[in-house]
């Protein structure tokens, strides 16, 4: 997905983009974050708010290509935990943990729980095959 923006910057990925990614748009400044993150190779991921700054579109393919039945964190077999106030990814996930609920145990919850108001916490170890057919 950085692929497009690279091809924007003068010399690609190299292309100085200031401090702290000051001539980055939001979006841009939210994927590289996560490319790094995913850089890591860590069994555990635990991102905060990932989709911020994202359209729509974008928000979709960058959940599919890294959390969807072939993404990346599930080809690695890694645990992410997600916390987003993005309602249409809740039903996704193995567990949902409600910010009124952080105090409970996840055990028992699953993406059946309740939308919450605002924002929660998904597990995502385990997509439901209701996230994408992808080839």
């Amino acid at each position: 997905m950085l692929g497009i923006d690279f091809e924007t910057l003068p010399i690609g990925d190299a292309s100085n983009v200031g401090s702290n990614g000051i001539t980055l748009s939001g979006g841009q400044r939210q994927r590289v974050s996560l490319a790094r993150a995913l850089y890591l190779q860590t069994d555990l991921l635990i991102f905060d708010d990932v989709f911020s700054g994202l359209d729509a579109n974008t928000e979709d393919q960058v959940f599919r290509r890294v959390f969807g039945l072939n993404g990346i964190i599930r080809r690695r077999h890694a645990t992410a935990v997600l916390c987003t106030h993005s309602r249409q990814l809740f039903s996704l996930a193995r567990a949902v943990l409600r910010k009124r609920m952080l105090s409970k145990s996840l055990a028992g919850m699953n993406s059946n729980t309740a939308i919450p108001e605002g924002g929660g916490i998904l597990l995502l170890d385990e997509v439901s095959s209701s996230v994408d057919q992808e080839t």
